[in-house]
């Protein structure tokens, strides 16, 4: 295993319980601290305050997620972190056999070193299921500020296409090329 596999992870959970202030920020910089750090309910800071753990029961209440299926599928995050924890027991990688759209609460969203940028679906970000790691242009083009972005109850969604990885035992899966998925 590759350390800076090991590492990654962690980092996106130390960050996500981070908290920056804006003086130390130097301006125009985009980092994980000068962007979008959730809020304590749960949120963007600018996401509808209405989201809430709740809110993911609306997807998975559709049919469950199938991970055999090669057809494309919704699924709630935290319903797909238990399958891809499942899948990653005895694995380094889960490769999807199609595109899914994960739907949910979002804990925080986290904006590396560019083009790095996460969401982390969870009740708070520190209550993390599941890191979707989004397309650069995610965070070049500043997807995450746009209106379209959240439902009417909070929830985002990300279209994945994996792989999935998990680093250890106790830390969320971690999804890769997922790019955001807009309202009309």
């Amino acid at each position: 295993m590759k350390p800076h596999r090991f590492l990654a992870p962690l980092c996106l959970i130390a960050l996500g319980a981070c908290s920056a202030d804006p003086a130390d920020e130097t301006p125009g910089e985009e980092t994980a601290g000068a962007t979008k750090n959730a809020t304590a309910e749960g949120g963007v800071e600018n996401a509808p305050s209405s989201a809430s753990a709740t809110d993911e029961s609306n997807v998975e209440s559709a049919g469950g997620y199938d991970p055999d299926s090669s057809e494309p599928q919704l699924a709630g995050a935290a319903e797909f972190a238990e399958v891809a924890k499942a899948r990653l027991a005895d694995a380094s990688e889960w490769k999807l056999r199609s595109v899914v759209e994960l739907k949910g609460p979002v804990g925080n969203t986290i904006l590396d070193e560019p083009p790095y940028a996460y969401i982390a679906f969870g009740r708070g970000p520190t209550d993390v299921d599941l890191f979707a790691e989004m397309e650069p242009r995610f965070a070049q083009q500043q997807q995450y500020g746009r209106d379209d972005f959240y439902d009417s109850d909070g929830n985002v969604s990300v279209m994945c296409m994996g792989p999935v990885t998990q680093v250890g035992p106790d830390s969320p899966p971690l999804v890769a090329g997922c790019t955001a998925a807009f309202r009309d």
